[in-house]
C-alpha cells in the first residue's frame, strides 16, 4: 500500500517507511527517496494518510493498528482482529474522518472486506462492504485509496490481487 501526503509517497517493504516522489513522468520515470524512518512493523503494509495532522496509519495484516507521525514515533496504538492489507483517509464522509480498511478476514463466506474504522475512538465502526473476491482462485485484498469528489461522488477504490487482478 501506498500513503500520499499531497508532496511525497510513504511505503514500505520492510521495517522502514520510505519518503519519495516521481519525476520524469511519463517518458521516463524515476523514483527518487527523500529519507527513511523505522515503522512499528515489518513491512508496513497498509497506510493511510491523515491531512490535518500529518501523521500516518498504518498495520501489518493481524498486527495493531498504528498511528505515526513521519520519523515513526508513535502518537496512538488500537487493537486490531482483521487481517489488514490496505488503508485509505476520507475527510468527507458522515462520521468524518474515517479510515477505510480493506482486509482478507474470511468472514460471512467472503475474504475481502471494506471497513470503516473511527480513528478518534479507535474502533470499527460496523459499517462495512464486502469486497471483491473469486473464491475459484483465491483472490486477495490489495492497495487502495480514497478519492474525493470524483465527478461529484466520494470513491473509495480497492485492487484485488487475482488472475487478472481487479479493481472495483
Amino acid at each position: 500500500d501506498i500513503a500520499f501526503d499531497g508532496t511525497y509517497m510513504y511505503s514500505s517493504s520492510n521495517a522502514n517507511i520510505d519518503i519519495w516522489y516521481v519525476t520524469g513522468l511519463p517518458s521516463s520515470p524515476a523514483i527518487t527517496v527523500v529519507s527513511s524512518f523505522s515503522g512499528p512493523n515489518d513491512p508496513n503494509r497498509a497506510m493511510g494518510y491523515d491531512p490535518d495532522t500529518g501523521h500516518i496509519w498504518t498495520a501489518n495484516r493481524e498486527s495493531q493498528i498504528y498511528e505515526i507521525d513521519t520519523t515513526g514515533t508513535i502518537i496512538n496504538i488500537f487493537n486490531n482482529t482483521k487481517r489488514i492489507y490496505s488503508m485509505a483517509w476520507d475527510n468527507v464522509c458522515p462520521g468524518k474522518p474515517n479510515l477505510w480498511i480493506y482486509d482478507q478476514t474470511n468472514e460471512g463466506g467472503h475474504k475481502c472486506h471494506v471497513r470503516q474504522f473511527d480513528p478518534i475512538n479507535g474502533v470499527y465502526t460496523g459499517v462495512e462492504y464486502t469486497g471483491y473476491y473469486n473464491d475459484s482462485i483465491n483472490d486477495q485484498a490489495g492497495g487502495s485509496c480514497f478519492v474525493e469528489d470524483w465527478n461529484g461522488t466520494n470513491v473509495f477504490i480497492g485492487l484485488t490481487q487475482s488472475e487478472p487482478d481487479s479493481i472495483f
